[in-house]
């Protein structure tokens, strides 16, 4: 694994603007020592959320993680308020160690009672470009052959001319 640069770590006022314990402070890089902590997983696009999903589905048995519970798309023109009440609802019917994933934007759960660990992972952003050029030309496992053709011709521009015309999308 190639060195990500210089990390972030935040002050102690940082820390205590958001008001959170002192026993689960989760600075960069470090662990949190508490059990059965839910964990709320934003998901960015092609930043490996579904290779992380798969992972911890593997290993929540011998480690005892919750199940992993989706949440459906929030990134639409959503309330605010709309989008906690869901995502409090969700958490609350969560076993404890579960992680919720999916794409939501950004909200400060700090008030909730389980009190989740937030995560997310990024990538580099030529790197995720990349992925998305090569997902749009060749799609996944998860997407028929009609979704490719369809995204292939919604973004031709995306693609090399002899790469669109060699896939015969008429």
């Amino acid at each position: 694994m190639t060195d990500a640069g210089p990390r972030y770590e935040c002050t102690k006022d940082e820390v205590n603007e958001d008001n959170v314990d002192d026993d689960e402070l989760t600075l960069y890089g470090k662990p949190v020592y508490a059990k059965n902590k839910t964990v709320l997983y934003l998901s960015m696009p092609k930043c490996g959320s579904r290779t992380f999903v798969w992972t911890i589905s593997l290993l929540r048995h011998a480690h005892h993680f919750g199940k992993p519970v989706n949440i459906q798309y929030l990134l639409g023109k959503r309330h605010v308020s709309k989008v906690r009440k869901h995502l409090s609802s969700k958490l609350l019917e969560a076993e404890d160690g579960a992680i919720l994933h999916g794409h939501y934007r950004y909200i400060n759960m700090n008030r909730s009672p389980k009190k989740p660990i937030l995560m997310s992972m990024i990538r580099d952003p030529i790197d995720r470009f990349e992925s998305h050029f090569y997902f749009i030309r060749h799609g996944d496992l998860d997407m028929s052959k009609e979704l490719l053709q369809k995204n292939i011709k919604a973004d031709s521009n995306m693609a090399l001319p002899n790469e669109v015309n060699s896939r015969n999308l008429s």
